[in-house]
């Protein structure tokens, strides 16, 4: 049988770290709706950010979970993977080029490749291999060199499937009182970004009105650390999500819960659109003078005066100027592209992550 070639694209150094756990252990399983025969063998190609080559790893489907399968309780379609010589050899040369970059190296608490030319024979050894130390033997060897070359057939790609969000749609009595204070700060904050009623730039109760939103987002917030608001689109539905208050991520409808709770949704919603703006978080520990900053930049009517393009870039790059640091923002021009079974709430999280270390660059600006 001839090996299969599957290409893995990371487009995040995150998710890579993130697998590189899993292969790690000698095996990892890939979510896929067409999964590969038992025993069929892979050369898995890797491609992550700052490592030109292409790094192969070679390994065998031992186990499968096919629709049959699947229907059980908590199972997914997908198959699993065993590396060939377990994660000491099949990982030898990833591995290397992981240890020879500087950014892995710190990432990973890898051995510098440095330190390792300036030891003794034993010592280099065991350094050559970051998995545990050991290097390969003689007999590995023997048998390596003994086997036929592996024929590569065509490249493919597994099908990923999507992952639902789990969201909570029927809230507990505690739950409710709970989150009730998010529904309302959500409610006074979106006046503020839309800067209608109280929060006019030219109505008296102005500067009350911007003390009160604050009190109530402290309020909102309890023992949570952040909350973050985002639009989580489907291809059936587009959805404003809270997450930090509860355990799970509760949609605003639920949370508001009024007769007037379609119509702020679809303000909300218009927001998010006439912004291309795909969430934000705000941290517990803002000050009062960045909680104002940060409302002041989200509702400036300059924004949307540019190009649609610009807006989030100049929205970002306004509060880096105001070294509002406690808000993380990210807009549609900010996504990166990962696989698709990841959980909503931690693709949330990578992407958050991705656009803080941005633009915390050393110039000090946004892109």
């Amino acid at each position: 049988m001839a090996t299969k070639s599957i290409k893995l694209n990371y487009r995040s150094t995150e998710r890579f770290i993130k697998d590189y756990g899993r292969l790690c252990t000698g095996k990892i399983f890939f979510p896929t709706h067409t999964p590969l025969p038992l025993q069929t063998s892979l050369f898995l190609d890797i491609c992550t950010p700052d490592i030109e080559q292409v790094l192969s790893i070679e390994g065998k489907v031992m186990k499968i979970i096919d629709d049959h399968s699947a229907a059980q309780p908590k199972k997914k379609r997908g198959m699993l993977i065993i590396l060939n010589g377990g994660p000491e050899i099949a990982l030898k040369e990833l591995n290397s080029a992981l240890q020879a970059n500087p950014n892995y190296r710190k990432l990973l608490n890898l051995s510098d490749p440095a330190e390792t030319n300036n030891s003794g024979p034993a010592e280099a050894a065991k350094a050559s291999d970051p998995i545990n130390g050991e290097a390969l033997t003689i007999t590995w060897i023997r048998t390596a060199l003994a086997q036929e070359a592996a024929v590569r057939e065509k490249e493919s790609v597994a099908r990923i499937a999507a992952v639902p969000v789990t969201e909570k749609k029927l809230l507990r009595p505690e739950d409710q009182k709970k989150a009730k204070p998010a529904g309302e700060f959500l409610i006074e904050l979106t006046k503020a970004m839309l800067r209608s009623g109280n929060f006019a730039l030219d109505h008296p109760g102005r500067e009350q009105a911007r003390r009160s939103l604050y009190d109530a987002f402290r309020t909102c917030l309890e023992d949570a650390s952040e909350i973050m608001i985002a639009n989580h689109q489907t291809a059936d539905q587009s959805n404003i999500l809270i997450t930090g208050i509860l355990d799970e991520p509760v949609a605003v409808l639920t949370l508001v819960g009024s007769s007037m709770s379609q119509l702020f949704l679809t303000s909300l919603q218009s927001y998010f659109k006439s912004k291309r703006l795909a969430g934000f978080a705000i941290k517990k520990d803002i000050t009062p003078e960045h909680f104002d900053c940060f409302v002041d930049v989200m509702g400036d009517p300059v924004a949307n005066a540019g190009d649609k393009d610009d807006i989030g870039k100049l929205i970002s790059r306004n509060l880096v100027e105001q070294g509002v640091t406690e808000v993380s923002t990210v807009f549609e021009h900010d996504i990166i592209v990962l696989e698709s079974n990841i959980p909503w709430p931690v693709e949330m999280a990578i992407q958050r992550l991705a656009k803080d270390l941005k633009v915390r660059q050393p110039t000090g600006t946004a892109s």
